[in-house]
């Protein structure tokens, strides 16, 4: 079976908290990161980079090449910046979320390369119903590697707790995967809707949709 070139770009996604620190301090931290990922980009070691944030909460989406960035080493963060993750070897201030879905997966660095930068970089949060997680998975996981149906090119789902973050680019890039799925099943409904996704997520509110949209602090 076919598989990613050594120099195919690593997908990731990571979580941290903020102090509630003034927003000019915050501003200087953010501008530094995009000053370290920028370094981190020109040197060939980071294919691209998005950073979110909700109120107090950061998502950091990267591309990282020939290695999988960390970004306690990688990002500068001066004490009382960000909120400790409790882990079992340890705190630590960001945490890494796990991918549950993507339509289509790097082969190839000259394959996950952009012709153009996107117009737009979306960065949108969703919460599941805790006794809905495995389900939720379950179900993405048959529609990526049976290739059920397609999708967007560079579409990334990942989860930490019962949190989604989703990474997507407009305007959509869509075209058929090079590297093949993992199942040779067709157990993915012909009509998506019957897995109700709709009852997997909680709204935000009653006039606000399951999925939200963040800010986009930087991109590279």
């Amino acid at each position: 079976m076919p598989a990613p070139a050594p120099d195919a770009p690593l997908r990731q996604v990571h979580r941290a908290r903020l102090h509630p620190l003034p927003e000019p301090a915050l501003a200087e931290a953010f501008s530094s990161w995009q000053g370290a990922l920028a370094a981190l980009q020109s040197d060939g070691r980071l294919l691209t980079a998005a950073l979110y944030r909700d109120a107090y909460s950061l998502f950091l989406y990267t591309e990282a090449l020939g290695a999988p960035l960390d970004p306690a080493a990688a990002l500068p963060a001066p004490g009382g910046l960000l909120r400790p993750w409790p882990e079992l070897d340890g705190d630590r201030p960001w945490v890494a979320m796990m991918d549950v879905f993507h339509f289509n997966a790097p082969a190839s660095l000259a394959h996950w390369r952009r012709s153009t930068p996107p117009a737009e970089r979306q960065g949108r949060l969703l919460r599941l119903h805790p006794d809905k997680v495995a389900s939720y998975v379950y179900y993405h996981f048959q529609l990526q590697e049976e290739r059920a149906f397609p999708g967007e090119k560079y579409k990334f789902i990942a989860l930490h707790g019962s949190l989604l973050f989703m990474y997507n680019e407009l305007p959509a890039t869509l075209e058929t995967p090079p590297l093949p799925g993992l199942l040779s099943t067709r157990g993915t409904p012909s009509d998506w809707s019957d897995t109700r996704m709709d009852e997997h997520l909680i709204p935000w509110d009653a006039s606000t949709p399951s999925s939200r949209g963040l800010p986009l602090v930087f991109s590279l």
